[in-house]
């Protein structure tokens, strides 16, 4: 084949297939719609990957950025396709970014690059967790702002980032690190030494969705937005459906639909938002993951 083919995949489609291969072995180009929108795109982008919360906190970052810029494009594994939001007038793009669209293309610029956590997933897929995490922190190879999990920082992966934002559920070390803060009264959101929420305030549930606003903050913060005004729009963020949702109480029982927890972190995550009695109705693929945990 010609130098000149390149193969445009659905990221559903796994690399490892044998005629997706013999591409590879020709030395064709194997990209997805991702990459093709990066070399299109002429406004910042700011992209969120991670194992778990990634609707989240792109939900959150996008109604922060929208709230304070004329016009901001919310895509990619969220549901709607990068390239449907292309445009000339668009101020900025946030992205969410799962590992299957991260395969498929090499060192996309990105202004900010958000990093939520890691935990064993799609092991039906790749051939060891640490491929998998690798897939995920390929995110920070071409970003100049990297926003990590306090758990991660340690490992260097975002050491090529001109600055780095830490968020996570510990207190606040420095000012660029969003933390919380807890007493026999309750908890807060902080940055640095500074107040900016009591959680109590959230409508979301669980300390998961508590860290979870905090990187929608820190990745907000790195794309200059005003602190004080992404904290009003957080007061009133009601998150997503499928993910701890309230369906109804009835008969003292609360219902809850978190049917988007598709992995055992997402499932004890949302486990631990809950300090009353519960029952857990669960199924589906375990996609080679261990049900120890």
């Amino acid at each position: 084949p010609a130098a000149t083919q390149r193969l445009l995949l659905s990221p559903g489609v796994p690399l490892s297939l044998p005629r997706i291969q013999d591409c590879l072995s020709k030395g064709i180009e194997v990209t997805g719609d991702v990459a093709l929108f990066s070399s299109l795109v002429k406004a910042p982008v700011a992209a969120v990957t991670g194992s778990n919360g990634k609707s989240t906190v792109t939900s959150m970052l996008g109604a922060f950025a929208s709230a304070q810029l004329p016009r901001v494009a919310v895509a990619g594994n969220i549901g709607i396709a990068c390239l449907d939001v292309l445009a000339d007038e668009v101020d900025y793009y946030i992205l969410e970014l799962s590992s299957y669209q991260l395969d498929l293309v090499t060192a996309m610029p990105l202004e900010v690059a958000g990093l939520l956590n890691l935990s064993p997933d799609h092991l039906d897929r790749y051939s060891s967790a640490q491929a998998y995490f690798q897939s995920k922190l390929s995110i920070f190879d071409n970003a100049r702002t990297a926003v990590i999990n306090e758990q991660l920082l340690d490992q260097g992966y975002a050491s090529n980032c001109g600055r780095v934002l830490v968020f996570g559920d510990s207190p606040p070390t420095d000012s660029d690190h969003y933390g919380l803060t807890h007493n026999a009264q309750g908890s807060w959101l902080m940055k640095g030494a500074d107040v900016l929420m009591d959680c109590a305030e959230l409508q979301v549930l669980g300390r998961h969705n508590q860290v979870n606003a905090l990187a929608a903050l820190a990745m907000g913060d790195a794309m200059g937005l005003d602190l004080a005004l992404m904290v009003e729009t957080l007061r009133s963020f009601k998150g997503l459906p499928h993910r701890c949702e309230l369906i109804c109480e009835k008969d003292s029982v609360k219902w809850v639909n978190d049917s988007k927890a598709t992995n055992f972190g997402a499932t004890i995550a949302a486990c631990r938002a809950f300090t009353r009695k519960a029952l857990w109705i669960g199924g589906g693929q375990s996609k080679g993951g261990d049900l120890e945990a």
